[in-house]
């Protein structure tokens, strides 16, 4: 039996962030344990972003692929800045006008026009149909 098809409760949790309160720890742990999707939501300023953060570190260290929205394009940028900085590979989507600059690096576009391999472009295409 595979790690990822073990119930979560089998699963011990390193968390990255080590600053993380119980509840926290606890919307991590129900994100993880959802077969589809989860929905984190909270006033402002109550770590709704560090949670999502370590939410999609520890989606991906099982091997998950992660598709994350927000309501606007500064939340979204906020998000790749901080997994950028936790050395996630990340693709930004979005109309490049409304990227800031310092993420622009990580948006499709870019990536593509830096790309000489048309094996990752046809890849992304792809990943890029079944999500939608």
């Amino acid at each position: 039996e595979s790690e990822l098809s073990l119930p979560l409760e089998s699963k011990e949790i390193y968390y990255i962030n080590s600053n993380l309160d119980e509840s926290q720890k606890e919307a991590v742990r129900f994100a993880l344990g959802q077969p589809e999707i989860a929905v984190v939501h909270g006033p402002p300023g109550t770590g709704k972003t560090t949670t999502i953060i370590e939410i999609i570190i520890q989606a991906v260290k099982q091997g998950k692929k992660i598709l994350a929205c927000a309501p606007s394009n500064i939340a979204v940028d906020n998000l790749v800045e901080r997994l950028a900085a936790n050395k996630q590979k990340i693709v930004r989507l979005g109309h490049p006008a409304r990227v800031l600059k310092h993420i622009q690096k990580y948006s499709l576009d870019a990536i593509l026009s830096t790309s000489d391999d048309t094996r990752l472009v046809e890849d992304v295409r792809s990943d890029m149909d079944k999500a939608m």
